[in-house]
């Protein structure tokens, strides 16, 4: 046993590491172990990037932090990277909210330095 707990302790810090660099491991650990504010965050970013259909470019830079009021929970804080009418990039960062059955209610968006 006393073998396997070094190994346990790298592999954790190692998990660690990746969840904070790692955007898929993050994405993987939330739907596994926190699917509930997962499903919030999804249905947010599919807003988000539907709004931004008719730019170019588009990535999510940021996917926000989920926030529970008695009206539903909202998503503040999802920033977005689209290339910018200049060809530089524009930062938008929106917050999201949706009601108690988890359908999107209102989008609001503002623009960012980069």
């Amino acid at each position: 046993m006393r073998r396997v707990v070094p190994f346990l302790i790298m592999g954790g810090i190692l998990l660690m590491i990746a969840r904070h660099e790692v955007p898929a491991v993050d994405e993987w650990w939330e739907r596994t172990f926190f699917a509930e504010a997962w499903k919030v965050k999804d249905t947010c970013r599919k807003a988000v990037l539907e709004a931004a259909s008719q730019r170019q470019y588009v990535r999510v830079l940021k996917a926000g932090k989920v926030h529970h009021t008695k009206d539903g929970p909202y998503v503040d804080g999802l920033k977005i990277v689209v290339l910018g009418n200049a060809g530089g990039e524009e930062v938008l960062q929106y917050t999201c909210y949706l009601d108690n059955d988890g359908q999107l209610f209102r989008l609001v968006g503002k623009s960012q330095e980069p």
